[in-house]
């Protein structure tokens, strides 16, 4: 049987997904800031049209002001995306790679630049064991993490028990997200159990059962827990 014990002590952090025209990008970065927002998740991989990605993420620094994850989720096997990643660190807060990329020169620069790094594992089928994330979390740890982050796909309650579980028990910062419909409600209560951001858009999804900060804010209301 799985055991989960609550934390009462939790701090939750919304972090705001944009990725649209490039045109689009400074105006719903206003809008995640307006929702209330703790921090903005630039989707590079999702950005449409040509531009210089510094001066954009500048611009929206100046005009926001909220920590910026800069996150580019790989389009093809064996993608060099070291230019990228290194263009864009010194100007962001955190970046976001993949579990199974080869990006020890990535994460050694953002170190020397003193940037936070999220190193994330994502099932779009199901959740696995909690043997086998546990695994991952311990390999994307190993890897040079300083938060983890795991995102499965919920089939039934079981899978969320095993995310819960996994968040409660772990170690270092973690972040855990439910995939899908049945997965939705990890992202209001994930962070209670120690999930330390939970993920929110203002325009569209950008993951299977991902919610607006609108509705984020009024469930949490709901159950006593803004």
């Amino acid at each position: 049987m799985l055991i989960v014990r609550l934390r009462y002590n939790f701090c939750m952090k919304i972090v705001g997904v944009i990725g649209s025209k490039r045109a689009n990008i400074v105006s719903l970065a206003k809008m995640v800031k307006e929702k209330g927002a703790d921090l903005l998740e630039i989707r590079f991989d999702k950005v449409k049209g040509g531009g210089d990605d510094i001066l954009l993420v500048k611009e929206i620094k100046k005009v926001v002001g909220l920590p910026v994850i800069a996150t580019k989720r790989p389009k093809y096997p064996g993608e060099d995306r070291k230019i990228f990643f290194k263009s864009i660190i010194p100007f962001i807060d955190y970046i976001d790679l993949e579990e199974e990329e080869e990006v020890g020169e990535i994460i050694e620069y953002a170190k020397k630049m003193k940037k936070s790094v999220i190193i994330s594992y994502h099932n779009y089928k199901k959740t696995p064991s909690i043997k086998t994330l546990k695994e991952f979390s311990i390999s994307m740890e190993k890897k040079g993490a300083d938060i983890i982050k795991i995102a499965t796909f919920v089939n039934c309650p079981d899978d969320i028990l095993k995310l819960l579980n996994l968040t409660k028990n772990c170690k270092k910062p973690i972040i855990t997200i439910g995939m899908g419909k049945l997965g939705t409600i990890t992202r209001v209560i994930a962070p209670m159990f120690g999930s330390i951001f939970t993920y929110c858009f203002v325009n569209r999804p950008y993951a299977p059962g991902q919610v607006s900060i609108s509705f984020l804010k009024k469930e949490t209301k709901k159950y006593g827990l803004a």
